[in-house]
């Protein structure tokens, strides 16, 4: 429960005044209303009794006033509405939590007022959110009395939803035929089922009503069998030295502790979690979760552990005591794998977890606790290619070991996992395709929607790790053009995401991929590619092929949001990056058809990074590693490379020059292999190693500094020299002619029409002529953006690729886009962000190196070209 109110009409003679601060006129105010109420000339003919006025001091004597209120009412005339009302689930931002208001009304027609309670929806709602861990095969969906899913499996828990959600009628969401007359039923009977058939099998529906709030919906797809779940499993037979504690650490813990890591650990024993999932009451478990016991730690404990099975089950549901039993057989092989196998140095942890929500670490190590296991990205995609071996594109790690790889097999019953870091999926490519260090080949691994698992420019140069979430179409444009003409390869697929009220647009790639796939067109390119399966897994491994520089093909991507060029129309040869359209659904007058055979997108992964707290983050600062790794040990890049922990170590302070000598240390010294560079954990990993020096014996601290304060000496002299270059008068600048071999085009050039009104243009190049010059229709003001059109390319779009321009049979020259622009790179042209270069004349030369043939004239204004154009009156609209 969060709050009682009431809120009362105060066209009674009683008031109610709940007092926060000495206020006297409305106390004043509000006891001329209940004793002397003509005093206003209010117009009110009919008698009124008088009333009183009671000032509420403090919230917790609410229950007091209000029974003392109500009994000066006459009882009689007091009528109660028998059944309270429900509201629709709100986002509320006192308890920052998703509450329901159940109401009262006082009166025939709810006249006195309402009384109310709010009530958190978990609490209300929780025997249905958590009726199944087996969703493929049974579910259940709850609906208001008008048709509203204020429960539903697509929905996300109400953990982590930090906003209003939208409620969608249930006919959005249930994908079935005769979904009209199953609604009708769903609304007008007390109970019933219903059956309908969906391709292969059936479905079958069985409902219930609640009083007349609810209508609660159990739902059994025939596509699967009846799963199976482990029975009375013995704890650990023949195997009495291997233990498992609760993951809990910092209150309760058997065994020796270790850093693992920025993690509280252990190698004696795995670590057993318990989700909110594995008990009878979720909301309970999650409201006292914090601030558990170690006696309750304890309880939890003997009762998975008792064999004789006597003990008081403390709160778990039946079936948990199982799968921790089944489970423990499989981390006890994966321990001694880890333990005593070549390959853990670049294996961060392995797991396994269950469909009820129990995991098993191993290191053991503590977790955070309103991890949920089974909404995680690993477990839903191996869930979904069950028997299939997955692999997930990098992500931050939580636990500190940088960007990571995650491994996950699914069966019917469990998931197993292990996280592996990013450099080690590189080291394998080079272990078994060494060819792909050869100058014009790049080697990338992709999953079954098109994102990049590994790609030789996944990495940014700047040092800011792998890109999360990068698509091939970012990376190999031309590739990704080419594969879309492979009709039985790739298709182009449409979901519903009403939370969010959008349309995703996503590729799905088939797995089942037999034999190697190649140019489907044959061009100038000189792009050679081919693309094969990996058997029984979700991944794909791509070769390209460039006998000549490449040039990037037109592909859209938004780079401000996830927005799709076109909205209207989908292609499915049509090259576009994954992007979203907005759904603009009225469930209440206008609902937007076109979309509404859409199929629902599957569940949003949820993201857990979570930073170490300042208490446990003391205890590390005490504790050696598990797992010391010398990292100064690893002398070349393949031994550094993938190695836990560690990182070679290339790039200087400065994020661009490379180190005269480099070497491998570790990842709190050299993050990306760029020396100095600040993690992305705030510095909570301890830098502590196991060697005296992580930066060798022969490095000294005092360089970095050194040169820290020369590098921002010489930024400061180069913004001086760049502003005393922009406000000088005397600077030459250079123009091109429109030759007919530079092939200039106006959809090159931003035009504007108001070039007159900008205020760092005409205002400024005539600061020092009295003489109007003649302008040049290709003057450009940085203000201006060009209104889309069907015909043209938005500005807002790009290649997302080193070369951004989209025509690559012609040569275009540098887009001059603002005033303030010059010359940034004579080899693309880019549509969103300009630069600004004070050396004009070493430009200059560049320029005139690139085109020979183009003639530059010295005119006294900035970024005009001079160009014999004809000019036609009646081109305003275009």
């Amino acid at each position: 429960m969060v709050r009682f109110f009431i809120l009362l009409r105060l066209r009674f003679q009683h008031t109610y005044f709940l007092e926060t601060k000495s206020v006297l006129y409305e106390m004043h105010f509000l006891g001329d209303i209940a004793k002397n109420y003509s005093k206003y000339s209010t117009g009110v003919t009919r008698q009124m009794l008088e009333g009183i006025m009671l000032p509420v001091n403090s919230t917790q004597s609410v229950g007091l006033s209000v029974a003392r209120f109500f009994k000066t009412l006459n009882p009689d005339s007091v009528v109660y509405r028998p059944e309270p009302m429900l509201s629709i689930p709100r986002w509320d931002d006192v308890s920052k939590d998703i509450t329901v208001a159940a109401t009262v009304g006082c009166g025939n027609n709810s006249e006195i007022g309402v009384l109310g309670l709010d009530i958190h929806f978990l609490n209300f709602i929780e025997d249905i959110m958590f009726y199944s861990n087996y969703q493929h095969y049974t579910y259940a969906f709850v609906i208001d009395n008008k048709g509203i899913a204020v429960m539903h499996p697509s929905y996300p828990r109400p953990g982590v939803i930090k906003k209003q959600p939208q409620f969608v009628d249930i006919q959005y969401l249930e994908k079935v035929p005769n979904i009209e007359k199953l609604r009708s039923l769903l609304l007008t009977e007390e109970k019933g089922n219903f059956t309908v058939r969906v391709s292969t099998h059936n479905v079958h529906y069985v409902w219930q009503k609640v009083l007349d709030w609810y209508t609660v919906c159990i739902v059994v797809r025939g596509l699967e069998e009846v799963p199976l779940r482990p029975y009375k499993v013995s704890w650990h037979p023949g195997a009495p030295g291997v233990d498992l504690v609760h993951h809990r650490l910092d209150i309760y813990s058997s065994t020796q502790l270790c850093k693992h890591l920025n993690q509280l650990a252990t190698l004696d024993a795995g670590t057993l979690y318990l989700s909110s999932s594995c008990f009878q009451s979720p909301y309970a478990y999650a409201q006292t979760v914090n601030a558990i016991s170690s006696l309750t730690i304890q309880s939890y404990m003997a009762y998975l552990k008792d064999s004789t099975r006597l003990l008081a089950n403390p709160g778990l549901r039946e079936e948990i005591r199982d799968d921790v039993a089944a489970m423990a057989h499989v981390l006890e092989y994966l321990r001694d794998q880890h333990l005593q196998g070549a390959k853990s140095k670049y294996i961060v942890r392995r797991y396994v977890a269950s469909r009820n929500g129990v995991i098993q670490i191993f290191p053991g190590v503590l977790l955070s606790p309103d991890l949920e296991p089974t909404k995680r990205n690993w477990y839903l995609k191996s869930v979904e290619h069950k028997h299939r071996t997955i692999l997930t594109p990098p992500y931050l790690d939580a636990g500190g070991a940088g960007y990571i790889v995650t491994l996950a097999h699914a069966t019917s019953h469990i998931v197993s996992a292990m996280d592996v870091t990013f450099g080690y999926v590189y080291k394998l490519i080079l272990q078994h395709m060494p060819f792909c260090k050869e100058p014009n080949v790049k080697c990338f691994m992709m999953d079954d929607r098109g994102y990049l698992i590994y790609h030789p420019n996944l990495i940014d140069p700047n040092g800011h790790g792998p890109i999360e979430q990068q698509h091939i179409i970012h990376k190999e444009s031309l590739v990704a053009n080419d594969i879309l003409n492979h009709k039985h390869f790739v298709k182009k697929v449409l979901c519903n995401d009403y939370l969010d009220d959008t349309v995703q647009r996503y590729y799905r790639l088939n797995t089942s991929l037999d034999g190697v796939l190649g140019n489907a067109v044959h061009g100038e390119h000189g792009v050679k590619y081919q693309v094969s399966a990996v058997k029984d897994t979700n991944v794909f491994i791509g070769i390209v092929n460039a006998s000549c520089e490449v040039v990037a093909t037109f592909c859209p991507c938004s780079v401000i949001d996830r927005l799709c060029l076109n909205c209207n129309r989908m292609e499915q040869r049509e090259c576009e990056c994954p992007c979203e359209c907005p759904l603009n659904l009225d469930t209440c007058t206008h609902p937007n058809s076109s979309y509404v055979d859409n199929s629902l997108c599957p569940t949003i992964p949820e993201q857990q990074n979570v930073p170490v707290e300042n208490s446990i983050a003391n205890i590390l600062s005490e504790l050696e590693p598990c797992l010391p790794i010398s990292c100064e040990s690893q002398t070349t890049h393949e031994d550094c490379l993938g190695v836990l922990g560690c990182e070679w170590c290339r790039i200087d302070v400065d994020g661009d020059s490379l180190l005269a000598n480099p070497f491998c240390t570790s990842i709190q010294t050299c993050f990306n292999g760029i020396l100095g560079s600040p993690t992305p954990y705030s510095d909570q990993i301890d830098s502590a190693s196991n060697s005296e020096d992580l930066l060798g014996r022969t490095y000294s601290p005092i360089g970095p500094v050194i040169g820290s304060i020369f590098g921002v000496c010489l930024g400061l002299v180069f913004l001086f020299f760049c502003y005393r270059s922009y406000t000088s008068p005397s600077i030459e600048r250079f123009y091109l002619t429109s030759a007919h071999e530079n092939r200039v085009r106006m959809s090159d050039v931003n035009v504007s029409d108001d070039y007159r009104d900008v205020d760092n243009h005409q205002d400024k190049l005539l600061q020092d002529s009295k003489k109007l010059e003649p302008v040049s229709p290709y003057c450009v003001s940085t203000g201006y953006r060009r209104p889309p059109t069907v015909a043209d390319s938005d500005h807002g779009y790009s290649t997302m690729t080193p070369h951004d321009e989209s025509e690559h049979l012609s040569f275009v020259p540098p887009e001059l886009d603002s005033l303030e622009d010059d010359i940034s790179d004579a080899t693309s042209i880019n549509t969103s962000v300009s630069s600004k270069q004070p050396q004009i004349k070493a430009q200059r030369t560049k320029l005139q190196e690139l085109l020979p043939d183009t003639h530059l004239i010295n005119v006294p204004h900035r970024n005009c070209i001079i160009a014999p154009v004809t000019v036609h009156r009646n081109m305003e609209t275009t």
